[in-house]
């Protein structure tokens, strides 16, 4: 999600009013954000299933290689007009790898 939305999650979930949110509190929040997000999710997958622990990524060039991982679904989604996507990866398969960006 772009940093003005990750800042106003932080703003909002940490109460700080006017006060600017830190990077620590933003990633923080968006750590706590994935792992609800996460929990809920997992209720709802058949049979068993393991969350890892959140990983946030400051910056706008990036790319994730997560071996034997597969992206099943990403939903993209807007709030006050600006974008968050959640990318639900299955890890283990046998398929080749996918870049996460």
């Amino acid at each position: 999600m772009p940093q003005p939305l990750a800042a106003k999650v932080a703003s909002i979930m940490f109460s700080l009013g006017a006060a600017e949110p830190t990077l620590e509190d933003v990633q923080d929040a968006l750590g706590e954000i994935t792992n609800m997000t996460g929990g809920n999710l997992k209720a709802l997958m058949p049979g068993s299933c393991h969350l890892s622990l959140p990983a946030v990524i400051d910056g706008n060039d990036y790319r994730i290689r997560i071996p034997t991982a597969r992206v099943l679904t990403r939903v993209l989604f807007e709030c006050d007009g600006l974008p968050a996507v959640v990318s639900l990866v299955a890890a283990g398969g046998t398929s080749a790898p996918q870049l996460l960006n």
